[in-house]
């Protein structure tokens, strides 16, 4: 009787250590690419990879006066006129738009 008990517990412990390893063994053999650590599974840009969010930047403001002539496409403003009209005389020569400084 005490082999046959032996026999139980060993074949006990067998079953159970195989059912604990086939829990920790990985569902499939491909090994993910090294540049996927952390992303997940989406799409979006995450971290470094977006891209900066351009719309709602302010420009530049160069000058203490109160109208505006903008530069760079908008990304400067030069502020350097007394008066709208004093802005609009000078850009006779250039594609300018003028604007009231931004408070």
């Amino acid at each position: 009787m005490n082999h046959r008990m032996l026999l139980g517990v060993v074949a006990t412990l067998a079953i159970g250590i195989g059912a604990a390893n086939a829990q920790n063994q990985p569902t499939t053999n491909v090994a993910p690419p090294p540049n996927s650590i952390n992303k997940g599974n989406t799409t979006t840009p995450s971290g470094a990879e977006a891209q900066p969010a351009a719309h709602n930047r302010s420009p530049r403001i160069a000058g203490r006066a109160k109208f505006c002539a903008e530069a760079a496409g908008g990304k400067l403003l030069r502020c350097r006129y007394r008066s709208m009209d004093a802005c609009e005389k000078s850009k006779a020569h250039g594609n300018l738009r003028c604007v009231a400084r931004p408070s």
